[in-house]
């Protein structure tokens, strides 16, 4: 999971681009230090989520389908924020708090 999470924030960020083909599983596992079928399962995982595709003649690309992106983006994001408000109340915050909190930061 952390892999393929590694990778969906590089589609994010514009590392590897709409479209554009993922270097190899081989070459991606020796620079993650994993073994391939590691990095194997993480592409599974992907490609089930269909942010990469399997073509046979291009190796993995990114999807060209920006919605799926932009929703699968949506998502992690959300999670984030849910993360961060749980440990935020954790801590004693309460929701109000953390939206002054999060309304100050923001307005800087």
């Amino acid at each position: 999971m952390q892999i393929s999470s590694i990778i969906m924030m590089k589609i994010f960020n514009g590392e590897y681009s709409v479209g554009s083909r993922i270097p190899s599983i081989r070459d991606l596992a020796v620079e993650a230090g994993v073994n391939p079928n590691t990095m194997q399962k993480a592409f599974a995982d992907l490609e089930t989520k269909e942010i990469v595709l399997t073509n046979r003649t291009a190796g993995r690309v990114v999807t060209s389908d920006t919605e799926i992106i932009d929703k699968l983006k949506f998502e992690a994001a959300t999670a984030l924020i849910c993360e961060c408000e749980k440990k935020l109340k954790n801590f004693g915050f309460t929701r109000e708090q953390i939206i002054k909190m999060a309304d100050d930061i923001f307005s800087d």
